[in-house]
């Protein structure tokens, strides 16, 4: 049986402790991206089993990071989000993403919220660094002294840009500003997923945001970093130690 969007969007604001207006306008917006940052973990450990299916159902999904207490990779949690939005009456749509530069394959997807403000891209699953929402144009959106804008490429196309104080900008991800379908990403999952292709399917990935810093766990490494520098860093065992590493810094069952 089908969740209704009533107790989908509750049990989704409890999961991850926001308390504020459900009114889709911008602010709401912020407070929800800045909540879900702050309380779902990027995490990577489903996609290591024997087995894994790639499903971005949104049943799936709510059961999985709602009821269960997870985190996912950026597939699971933007469509979740965008799930989250739409069920709230915003007007959303997911768009496609190349991290790398020289990307040939679009191996991110995110969300384009359409407001009276203007149109942002939001991400919630962005694992390396936390990104606030963003609004399409070349308006500076600025957190904890870092600007973030967008700087257009071509017709449709964006590149996502950061600059830290006293530095110079760096390019994040370039994003395709056309609206599209769940089809149009599944398989790319499905193959960033499989053994061998990425680092997402070779060992556990995990990063969680606070108001301090950003929390990591890869190449077994519990990492500690604040605005991009790192504060310290300790070896992690594989096994008994992993799994206390997870519970007790990524909040994970």
């Amino acid at each position: 049986m089908s969740t209704t969007n009533e107790i989908f969007v509750a049990e989704y604001l409890k999961r991850i402790g926001y308390q504020g207006s459900t009114e889709p306008c911008l602010t709401t917006l912020l407070d929800l991206h800045l909540c879900h940052i702050y309380a779902v973990p990027f995490e990577n450990l489903d996609l290591l089993k024997d087995g894994f299916t790639p499903n971005l159902d949104r049943e799936f999904l709510f059961d999985k990071v709602v009821r269960r207490n997870r985190g996912g990779v950026c597939y699971e949690l933007n469509s979740l989000f965008c799930h989250l939005l739409s069920a709230m009456g915003f007007d959303v749509c997911q768009v496609s993403v190349a991290v790398k530069p020289d990307d040939s394959i679009y191996s991110h997807v995110t969300t384009l919220i359409r407001l009276p403000e203007g149109d942002y891209i939001a991400d919630v699953g962005f694992g390396d660094t936390y990104l606030p929402p963003v609004k399409v144009g070349t308006e500076v959106t600025q957190v904890g002294g870092i600007d973030y804008y967008l700087e257009y490429t071509g017709e449709q196309q964006a590149e996502v840009m950061r600059r830290r104080p006293g530095q110079e900008s760096e390019r994040m991800y370039t994003v395709i500003l056309i609206p599209c379908a769940m089809s149009d990403y599944f398989e790319t999952f499905r193959w960033a997923s499989a053994m061998g292709n990425t680092i997402f399917s070779e060992y556990p990935i995990c990063v969680r945001h606070t108001p301090e810093q950003q929390i990591s766990l890869r190449r077994q490494k519990l990492i500690f970093q604040h605005n991009g520098q790192i504060l310290e860093q300790h070896p992690v065992s594989p096994g008994e130690e992993t799994d206390r590493v997870l519970r007790e810094y990524f909040d994970l069952p």
